[in-house]
């Protein structure tokens, strides 16, 4: 049963939503707008949990507009999608605020963090992720997303074919410079902690002469939606890349390392062929001909389909800031004595 058959029943909370779509060529976003601020939002999805689901299916993300900020309830209405979980294998700075409850990614106001699915450079990956914001930038900080559904149409046959072929390789060195340490990262004390880890997980580990790590992590550049059947574009290719960085950047990148292996982060095609400066803006064009961008107001509350949707935060002014949680856990692998998708 979809929202407006709910809308045409003699309902009085379904009175105070409105409902619209972001990107109605799409069929991408839905938007639901509450007309009291203290509308019970979590109880109304709780009744119609399963209509609820069914929008967030057909439109790979839920944004409900014009309630008051409120971590519990955002935490609440995260959780009717599954069980919350914690960040792992961490990429960037993040500040813990609470039970499952994050700031978004803390990484420069005035750099753009580019497209990306959350987590998947991992074998475990959420499967939806929720954002709030509690304070809008004074300007720009919008969260885009982006369509990942059938992303073949957007793309060079060749790189679509190649892609699918061989998937990617994350490459990570996690050097004695690195923001985070490596046993914060991957959650070790020792050397014997994380080959032992990595050998679980089917990712290849090898000692620097500085004694950090380089990890490489070969995993698929698609996955199939397991309640749609969906073909999604789901990994961190363009966020893994240094040609997503603005010139300035990529010029330090390569000056500062000898090789593409040497970067901080990179990404390779499966078989170990870099991906070209080309191919990197071909995938980022295609994501802005997918992406639906809002300006965020105080208590909005986004959900998202973690392998539909991407998702993207621009650079911004003032006092942002916007909370994050993950939920539902998908385990490619399925080791249960790994400690790292464990609930918050």
């Amino acid at each position: 049963m979809s929202v407006e058959s709910l809308l045409d029943r003699d309902d009085e909370a379904s009175a105070f939503l409105v409902w619209s779509t972001g990107m109605p060529e799409r069929n991408f976003v839905r938007i639901v707008t509450c007309l009291l601020p203290e509308f019970d939002f979590v109880a109304y999805a709780r009744d119609h949990l399963d209509e609820i689901k069914s929008e967030l299916y057909a439109y790979g993300a839920v944004l409900v507009r014009g309630l008051a900020p409120r971590a519990e309830r955002f935490a609440a209405l995260c959780d009717l999608f599954g069980p919350p979980a914690k960040h792992s294998e961490l990429s960037s700075l993040r500040t813990q605020l609470g039970p499952g409850i994050y700031t978004s990614t803390d990484h420069p106001a005035d750099q753009k963090i580019v497209m990306h699915n959350e987590q998947a450079y991992l074998s475990y990956w959420p499967k939806v992720i929720g954002f709030m914001c509690v304070t809008p930038a004074s300007r720009g900080g919008q969260t885009p997303i982006a369509d990942c559904r059938n992303f073949d149409a957007e793309i060079p046959a060749e790189l679509a074919q190649r892609l699918r072929n061989f998937g990617v390789k994350y490459v990570r060195n996690i050097g004695a410079e690195s923001t985070i340490p490596w046993k914060t990262v991957f959650a070790v004390e020792s050397k014997e902690e994380l080959e032992a880890y990595c050998a679980r997980r089917g990712i290849a580990v090898s000692w620097q002469p500085d004694g950090t790590p380089r990890t490489v992590s070969p995993l698929p550049a698609y996955q199939r939606h397991p309640v749609t059947g969906t073909d999604c574009f789901f990994n961190n290719i363009v966020s893994s890349s240094h040609y997503s960085l603005a010139a300035k950047q990529q010029y330090q990148v390569e000056q500062l390392f000898k090789t593409v292996l040497d970067h901080p982060n990179t990404v390779l095609l499966g078989d170990g062929t870099p991906l070209t400066r080309e191919e990197i803006e071909a995938l980022l064009a295609a994501y802005d001909r997918r992406t639906f961008q809002f300006d965020w107001k105080e208590g909005d509350i986004l959900i998202a389909d973690n392998l539909m949707t991407a998702h993207a935060r621009n650079a911004f002014a003032g006092a942002r800031k916007v909370i994050v949680r993950i939920n539902d856990i998908h385990d490619s692998l399925q080791h249960p004595g790994d400690r790292a998708p464990e609930a918050a």
